[in-house]
């Protein structure tokens, strides 16, 4: 497997993975979210220490999107929690 692969295993389409991830329960979704942003952020560092400037600091402003889109998918678990329990 490459370090950057173009697929995910046994999804043809990112339509079709976007789809899966997108029927989580919400809880779920938003700690999927947040772990993104970890990953996300870790490889902006990695990014930084080669001197990789300009990419770092997408990368980390992509964080930080991912991270507000996990608290706002939490707040959407917070208004549907009592619909679904």
């Amino acid at each position: 497997m490459t370090k950057h692969p173009i697929t995910i295993k046994d999804y043809e389409s990112m339509k079709d993975l976007a789809h899966d991830v997108s029927n989580l329960r919400y809880d779920v979704l938003s700690d999927f979210l947040w772990e993104l942003a970890e990953k996300i952020e870790l490889d902006s560092k990695s990014d930084k220490e080669r001197e990789r400037f300009k990419l770092a600091n997408e990368l980390i402003k992509t964080s930080m999107d991912f991270r507000n889109s996990s608290n706002s998918i939490w707040k959407s678990w917070t208004i549907c929690k009592p619909y679904i329990e």
